[in-house]
């Protein structure tokens, strides 16, 4: 909104495309107060579909919004729950200007796993972005 309550609160919707910094300028009795930097961390939408393939394969594929140029590491959580890296790929352009995509193929594991993608644009607009945690069954 563009008015202030009595008590001096106030809110505003953004959409910004990258990360950015934000601050509120405004009038109060003839004097103009300015709020501290706020930094606003956006981060890429990550989708992520498994698919079963012939030879004990997994395909691991999806999109990433907004399209930037990326790198993607597939990441296997360990018996103590922390994510290692098991293999890495690069973002390509999709039919839409406003995705990326990217795929790649994993050999099934032997025990039940769970994975999840992370998202490493090459520039500073967006911060990492995770997909969401998938199961795979063991062979």
């Amino acid at each position: 909104s563009d008015r202030a309550s009595d008590a001096g609160a106030f809110a505003f919707t953004v959409a910004p495309r990258g990360a950015v910094r934000l601050f509120a300028r405004g009038t109060v009795r003839g004097l103009r107060p300015v709020s501290a930097v706020t930094r606003l961390n956006v981060a890429p939408r990550v989708g992520l579909v498994t698919r079963a393939v012939r030879g004990g394969r997994m395909r691991l594929s999806g999109t990433v919004v907004p399209r930037r140029n990326a790198t993607v590491s597939l990441r296997k959580r360990s018996p103590s729950g922390r994510w290692a890296t098991v293999k890495r790929a690069r973002t390509v352009p999709s039919g839409s200007r406003f995705r990326s995509r990217y795929a790649m193929t994993i050999r099934r594991p032997s025990r039940t796993a769970e994975y999840r993608i992370r998202v490493k644009t090459t520039n500073r607009a967006l911060v990492a972005g995770e997909s969401r945690i998938v199961r795979v069954r063991g062979r």
